[in-house]
């Protein structure tokens, strides 16, 4: 039930009954059998969810099949030991320091927060599909409504168990009547915010390319794609994918400073101004603004690579004039995909060992670039799947997200609908409105509620336009940000504390 709850798979309710069996089959059992039953639920729904991984490892390795359904288990049982632990623990804790509602909802959150996932997802952003009861996110992040959906199955499997007392249904009503009452509320709020909004159009090209795909041809395809989009739809700023351009830059200001075209492989960081109409442009055919992204380099900084300088997965804003209005470098780099670990202690990783990996920097914060008055917030590929980088990025004031990604080493399988559907969560949390530009996979357009307004398919190159608003934003989460989750660590460490030491014979001070 669990893997069904979640996207692209449209059983969301699911969610808040897929730990009832579970919690059932886990009744006076041992802290080792809970472990065990978690571990097993777990392997199960992790299998479920990432079956891609097998795709993605036989079409980019030499791995075969058999390989490749190897290596997805494993991950499995590797990402399957969150549930283990939560149950384990939470088992262990009964309800003897909190209601058991309140202790498996806290435990749960905890090690979700802590748990290593390679792709990151939230009990709560199981709610993608479900307009109200999303709307929680916009207190606590996906960490608040995991602790929402959580209680609900505690309690209603504790009516089930306790010989259907009234008390635990009507606690399992509130919390769902609650929550859909909140969202009601937030959904008419926004619409009405919403309207009133000064708006922007914002056109995307799609070129429909995959990994390694990225050559001269395909952007001119991109420019051509994106000229055509300025000439007929007249939008306010046109959203190139991540890496979409990789072409030497045209002639370019660096300062005062002229720079010939092709003069380099890479966009400088440096650079402050870009010529229009030349054979390398961007804004090749029209004067449109146009946020792209493109390999950036910084030469004045040495690289993880001996004798090369430093590199960057980035973003240029430049204006109808060619004028570069700002810059955004990707925070949260992918491992072994963007760079090394360990290789800023031994270089030669890369000289001798791994001669073909990417040797990029990090940025080192988030960007929000001004833009006719307004700031727009960046993120790049999958930092829009991370609520701590989304709280940083809150933290800029920006009106408006953009987020530039590529989703092609997953190919046609459930991962980019899975990927939009965990971006929908930072438009609620952040209760702005996001445009969402990929490489292939699924652009879309997404409100402050987390509704999808259009989306692009994943078969061939196609160019879309909407209006969007410039909003304040003001979530709770956005002050808060992962406070929540990280008070969860602290009472299920100081309550595991507390119980093993009362078992050992400790007794507490009387109090006075």
């Amino acid at each position: 039930m669990l893997f069904l709850a979640t996207a692209p798979r449209p059983m969301f309710f699911l969610a808040w009954l897929a730990f009832v069996p579970l919690l059932w089959a886990h009744r006076n059992s041992t802290v080792k059998r809970a472990f065990l039953l978690g571990w097993v639920a777990g392997i199960v729904a992790n299998f479920g969810n990432f079956y891609w991984i097998y795709e993605l490892v036989v079409a980019h390795s030499a791995i075969p099949a058999v390989g490749g359904i190897l290596v997805t288990l494993l991950l499995a049982i590797q990402q399957g030991l969150k549930e283990a632990i939560w149950l384990g623990a939470a088992r262990y804790l009964g309800d003897k320091l909190a209601p058991a509602a309140v202790t498996y909802s806290v435990v749960y959150v905890a090690v979700e927060f802590l748990y290593p996932i390679i792709f990151p997802i939230h009990l709560g952003d199981t709610q993608a599909y479900s307009l109200y009861t999303r709307q929680v996110m916009d207190i606590a992040g996906p960490a608040g409504l995991s602790a929402v959906i959580m209680a609900f199955n505690l309690t209603l499997f504790q009516f089930l168990d306790q010989k259907r007392r009234p008390r635990y249904l009507a606690a399992a009503a509130a919390i769902l009547v609650g929550t859909l009452g909140y969202g009601y509320a937030r959904v008419v709020q926004y619409d009405r915010i919403i309207a009133r909004a000064d708006k922007i159009r914002v056109g995307m090209v799609e070129n429909n390319i995959g990994v390694g795909q990225t050559t001269m041809e395909t952007a001119r395809r991109q420019i051509m794609l994106a000229a055509q989009l300025a000439a007929t739809e007249n939008p306010d700023l046109i959203v190139f994918p991540e890496t979409a351009i990789k072409t030497p830059p045209p002639t370019h200001k660096v300062g005062d400073f002229i720079a010939p075209s092709a003069s380099s492989r890479f966009y400088p960081l440096s650079m402050t101004e870009s010529a229009q109409n030349e054979i390398y442009s961007v804004q090749q055919g029209y004067n449109t603004p146009v946020l792209f992204g493109s390999t950036a380099i910084d030469p004045d900084r040495p690289g993880p690579v001996p004798g090369r300088p430093a590199l960057f997965n980035g973003a240029f804003l430049l204006d109808e004039n060619g004028k570069v209005l700002g810059t955004a470098l990707k925070n949260k780099l992918l491992m072994f995909g963007e760079y090394v670990p360990g290789s800023s202690w031994f270089p030669w990783i890369y000289s001798e060992v791994l001669t073909k990996a990417s040797a990029l920097y990090p940025g080192e914060q988030p960007s929000a670039i001004p833009f006719n008055g307004h700031k727009i917030g960046v993120s790049i590929c999958y930092e829009d799947i991370l609520p701590g980088f989304s709280y940083e990025l809150l933290q800029k004031k920006p009106n408006l997200l953009v987020n530039l990604t590529n989703d092609g080493w997953f190919g046609k399988t459930a991962e980019p609908y899975t990927h939009l559907a965990l971006a929908q969560a930072r438009a609620v949390e952040s209760r702005l409105f996001m445009v969402r530009s990929t490489c292939t996979g699924v652009s879309a357009y997404i409100d402050p509620l987390g509704r999808v307004l259009s989306q692009s398919d994943i078969d061939e190159p196609e160019v879309m336009v909407a209006e969007v608003a410039w909003l304040k934003g003001g979530s709770l989460f956005s002050v808060i940000g992962l406070y929540f989750p990280w008070l969860c660590v602290l009472l299920t460490v100081s309550s595991i504390w507390w119980t093993r030491r009362s078992r050992k014979g400790y007794e507490a001070p009387k109090r006075i």
